[in-house]
């Protein structure tokens, strides 16, 4: 088989199972403590809209440097 079906097939395979997390949702796939939130709890998220500033981030990003 040549090596470029071999390669399209594998990218295939791959995207079945890995996909790109929205950068607005990646804190809530990875770092929340809680399974599920309703739509509402997800749009006023504090940790959410501030990025969990201060968390995993911090909330000065000059303050990264020092």
């Amino acid at each position: 088989m040549p090596q470029s079906i071999m390669k399209r097939t594998w990218r295939w395979v791959s995207d079945q199972f890995i996909q790109d997390v929205p950068e607005d949702s990646a804190l809530c796939v990875f770092d929340c403590h809680k399974g599920q939130c309703t739509s509402k709890e997800w749009q006023t998220c504090e940790r959410r809209l501030s990025n969990a500033s201060g968390e995993l981030m911090p909330a000065d990003p000059d303050a990264a440097e020092k």
